[in-house]
């Protein structure tokens, strides 16, 4: 799908550009401000709605430009889902207010009449009473912001800092943060939505700690007319990945297809001493879509195995000393028919017969796509001779095994090297073939437990084994693995909050992800 393809990040004056060219007339200006406002509003229900109250507690920041137009409308379509609430509004005098961000807020304060109102030089005063809110809405300033902040803004944003709430989000890009480096306090959001572009001061390490949870909010400016917008695409080297990439594991299945359809993804994961991960890459592969499932496993988990997931079909191996899964297990491929993707490495241990034993496996089979996470991911196994491609899920320690530092440049070079594309996960899953990058922004600190990489590494088998879905390549398939990861780990969070859920529970609510898209 054209326009499911990932966008470009764009320097703040890229962005500008941009939209002046595709927003030429008030009309125009307003029918995005709308789009915007309400994807994020929208993109805010589906993610944390369920975590408010009946009657929440709602304050949001008002600034004089398009930003706290897009706040405005933000806040009154939450209001819609949210008749019983309770909202305050600090915001710039309206006599400075641009014309549409005026016509926002009169919206906001008709379909509000017992909004409180108060200017942004309350705010200190509301701080010091330690209010509590239930979600804090922040539109002060936009991507024109330039520090220093004038300090009726700079007191603003302290206040805002100071004052609780469950969740404080922003609208593009957080009040204080810029391309341009200064003294000005930036507000601290624990998301923001980045509004038809994402601008790359969001993704700098230096701005992490405002930004928050990034989500973005498709308005269409990339699926236009824009020459800016192709021109800009073309050339960069940063890109976001879009959740509608998902679109088509929504489509209806072939009447007339059969479970081989789907392919068969075989999976060397787990020892005696980690035997959940090969559970989980199984789980997460079943629930990705792939028609069958071989799982080679220590045979003394098999029974359990099987009992619990009858739907895959567990190979027992005979296993070492320390549990590890041996070499002589590569007789139990003999005769077996090709697989159309084979997935290694979680849970299997660095032991050196357990390595041996998945490098045969891929020798055997050059013309298979594979994906190496965890203990797969060295030198050695990466470098195998194969014909097909070969993707891998590292997190940043185990891609020190691959390349000196986990930046941005040593992806790429070690993608060029090894002629693989990579997952590095963190935050921000950053997907790369050797060239552009593009960065998954879906998920959160929800995946930050044992069990998530694996979960990751079993949809990326799968959707390497699925032929009927024909994927462009690895990036793709790295993309939407992730994305789709993300996603589930959000209908998690809406479910159970981000600190007791589990590996598991983000893996069975991938069919609720979709259900996002």
């Amino acid at each position: 799908m054209k326009n499911a393809r990932p966008v470009p990040i764009l320097s703040c004056r890229q962005a500008e550009t941009v939209e002046s060219e595709l927003l030429k007339d008030e009309s125009e200006n307003w029918s995005a401000i709308v789009r915007a406002g309400s994807g994020c509003a929208a993109r805010f229900l589906d993610e944390f709605g369920a975590r408010l109250p009946e009657r929440p507690r709602i304050l949001a920041l008002i600034g004089k430009g398009h930003n706290g137009a897009d706040a405005s409308v933000a806040a009154r379509e939450i209001l819609a889902r949210f008749p019983g609430a309770k909202i305050a509004a600090a915001h710039a005098d309206e006599n400075e207010m641009r014309k549409l961000a005026l016509r926002a807020f009169r919206q906001l304060e008709s379909s509000a009449p017992g909004m409180e109102k108060m200017s942004l030089s309350a705010l200190p005063a509301l701080a010091s009473r330690r209010p509590h809110f239930d979600a804090m809405i922040e539109g002060l300033v936009g991507m024109n912001f330039r520090p220093p902040a004038k300090p009726h803004i700079q007191d603003a944003i302290r206040a805002a800092n100071e004052i609780g709430a469950s969740v404080k989000i922003s609208m593009d890009i957080p009040a204080g943060v810029s391309e341009e480096t200064g003294d000005s306090p930036a507000f601290r959001a624990d998301v923001t939505y980045a509004n038809g572009i994402a601008k790359k001061p969001l993704f700098e390490e230096r701005n992490l700690e405002f930004a928050g949870r990034i989500r973005y909010v498709d308005t269409g400016f990339f699926d236009g007319n824009s020459p800016a917008a192709r021109r800009f695409e073309a050339e960069a080297d940063e890109f976001v990945a879009r959740p509608k990439m998902l679109s088509k594991l929504n489509a209806l299945r072939n009447a007339q297809s059969d479970k081989r359809t789907y392919g068969h993804l075989w999976i060397f994961a787990g020892s005696e001493r980690f035997p959940g991960a090969a559970m989980l890459n199984v789980t997460a592969a079943l629930r990705a879509g792939v028609g069958l499932v071989t799982a080679f496993v220590p045979k003394s988990l098999v029974p359990g195995f099987a009992a619990a997931l009858p739907s895959a079909i567990w190979a027992g191996c005979e296993v070492g000393e320390s549990g590890q899964m041996l070499p002589e297990n590569l007789k139990l491929l003999d005769g077996m028919k090709t697989p159309t993707a084979i997935l290694a490495g979680s849970g299997l241990t660095s032991a050196k017969d357990a390595r041996e034993f998945v490098a045969g496996a891929l020798a055997k089979f050059p013309e298979v796509p594979r994906v190496l996470d965890a203990d797969a991911i060295t030198p050695q196994l990466a470098k195998l001779e194969r014909s097909a491609p070969l993707l891998m899920t590292p997190h940043a320690g185990e891609f020190l095994r691959l390349a000196p530092k986990a930046d941005d440049e040593c992806l790429r070079i070690a993608c060029k090297e090894y002629g693989a594309h990579i997952a590095l996960k963190g935050h921000v899953t950053r997907v790369c073939g050797g060239g552009a990058i593009t960065r998954c922004t879906e998920g959160g600190p929800i995946l930050s437990r044992g069990g998530s990489g694996d979960v990751l590494a079993g949809i990326c088998g799968a959707l390497a084994g699925r032929t009927d879905l024909k994927m462009g390549d690895g990036e793709e398939i790295l993309c939407c693995a992730s994305t789709w990861l993300g996603l589930a780990a959000e209908c998690a969070f809406a479910e159970f909050g981000e600190n007791v859920a589990t590996g598991k529970e983000v893996a069975d609510r991938l069919g609720g992800a979709l259900k996002l898209i």
